[in-house]
């Protein structure tokens, strides 16, 4: 688990997880919920994830140098992705 810890007059990443303080990309599972997250098409075919929850896993990711690779499926999936431990985190997920 990646926490952020931003004090008064400092910032700092936090890596809470064992055994993978090499790991330079998480696997994100999202499923498609506007505003929160969604896809946007450019005129070149490509598709890229955007939202609320985006911009915001996007933010700390940044803030602690680690890239994040987006997998989308159904709300479904993505519950039970969690219970199966198949991703490192997921985006707007509660019951």
């Amino acid at each position: 688990m990646y926490a952020l810890s931003i004090g008064t007059n400092e910032q700092q990443a936090i890596l809470e997880c064992e055994g993978t303080a090499d790991k330079k990309t998480l696997i994100n599972a999202w499923y498609v919920n506007e505003p929160y997250q969604y896809l946007i098409a450019a005129s070149n075919g490509h598709t890229t994830v955007s939202g609320m929850d985006i911009e915001l896993m996007n933010a700390i990711a940044a803030k602690i140098v680690i890239n994040i690779e987006y997998n989308q499926d159904s709300w479904y999936q993505v519950r039970y992705s969690k219970r199966q431990c198949r991703h490192d985190s997921r985006s707007y997920l509660y019951y």
